[in-house]
């Protein structure tokens, strides 16, 4: 059976690990290898080597995480064993980068919002940092529509962030709420019980987003703590 490690290696690139080390901190187990090569190569996997990687134990690199979220999120399979890869993999993540990657590869999501969203639920009010940032960036890709946008504020309303990850993906979900349902997102910022570091970010992103007219940054500025 194919070496995972050693042909991600062969992909790898000093200067690559060492920028990643910088926007990855705490991380310490980089090999190096840019996201579309570690994509290619997961598209290249047969079905076998797939299933083989997922059942091994030990996936300390930042790649080799990445990796196995690729290969979840391109299973073809029962929903409930996907989710059940899922949940596994939640587990592992110990930072934004291997988080984000995984939500935003996830497109399985859009053909069984129902039962992702329930399954994200008990991550949203966990006390684990990267679980809650799973769950709010999950919300952010995929249920930010006329669905699901109530369920949105109700969470956003309520979920307990205490870690900067949380805090910050907390954020990036409310400056893109903004860019959908403006009048909202406004009335919430002006009402709502965010701490001030979150609220002051939450404008800093939606300040920052080309999406957003001259006048409504102006207008938005005047809301911050």
């Amino acid at each position: 059976m194919i070496d995972f490690r050693c042909e991600l290696f062969k992909l790898s690139s000093d200067k690559y690990r060492d920028f990643q080390k910088k926007i990855v901190p705490n991380i310490p187990d980089i090999i190096g290898v840019q996201i579309p090569k570690i994509r290619k190569f997961s598209k290249k996997l047969s079905y076998e080597e797939k299933m083989y990687f997922l059942d091994i134990s030990k996936k300390e690199y930042l790649e080799e995480k990445i990796l196995m979220g690729l290969i979840i999120c391109d299973l073809k399979l029962d929903i409930n064993d996907i989710l059940k890869y899922t949940k596994e993999y939640v587990d592992l993540i110990d930072n934004w980068c291997v988080c984000d990657i995984f939500c935003s590869s996830f497109h399985i999501t859009n053909e069984y919002l129902d039962d992702i969203f329930n399954f994200i639920q008990d991550y949203l009010y966990s006390d684990k940092e990267y679980y809650i940032r799973f769950g709010l960036v999950m919300l952010l890709y995929y249920f930010i529509n006329d669905n699901y946008v109530d369920d949105v504020f109700n969470i956003i309303s309520s979920v307990n962030c205490k870690n900067y990850y949380d805090k910050m993906a907390l954020a990036w979900l409310i400056s893109t709420l903004y860019t959908k349902y403006s009048d909202r997102t406004i009335n919430f910022l002006k009402s709502c019980n965010l701490d001030k570091f979150t609220h002051n970010k939450s404008i800093q992103k939606i300040i920052e987003s080309n999406k957003v007219s001259d006048k409504e940054k102006n207008y938005i500025r005047n809301l911050k703590k």
